[in-house]
């Protein structure tokens, strides 16, 4: 600690036109003024905040409603619940009526020709159209 008070005292008594200011750093160390305007902040230096949590309030469930959405629930079989999970990807532009090659691929991937027989069958919640199921704009 001596030798860091007669370092400072020699650096300011020293001081000339190109000398720099010495400060003491928290921790005791010797720090010139050059080093402490680096390690400053500067006005382009974005401040870490912490976001703070917010919670959603619960949507508010009309009862007649829960109670019709709990009884279809209980009626369904597990493999009807399964099936409205899956959103599978089907050949085919119209649910009844296919092409050949599109009741080919069909066949090979479901076991079922049409768009219509597969939903029935898996009793599918949805299905997912590409650009071949849909096709252009005539």
């Amino acid at each position: 600690m001596l030798l860091i008070a007669a370092w400072l005292l020699t650096a300011g008594c020293t001081a000339s036109a190109g000398a720099e200011e010495v400060t003491v750093a928290p921790d005791g160390r010797p720090v010139l003024q050059s080093e402490a305007v680096a390690a400053a902040p500067t006005a382009t230096t974005t401040p870490t905040t912490t976001a703070t949590p917010t919670t959603t309030p619960a949507p508010v469930m009309d009862p007649a409603v829960e109670a019709e959405a709990e009884a279809l629930l209980v009626a369904m079989t597990t493999e009807e619940k399964v099936g409205q999970l899956l959103m599978p990807v089907m050949s085919g532009r119209e649910a009844s009526i296919v092409t050949a090659e599109e009741a080919k691929k069909n066949r090979a991937a479901f076991g079922w020709q049409t768009p219509a027989e597969i939903v029935s069958a898996y009793h599918l919640g949805g299905v997912i159209y590409l650009a071949p199921n849909i096709g252009t704009p005539d």
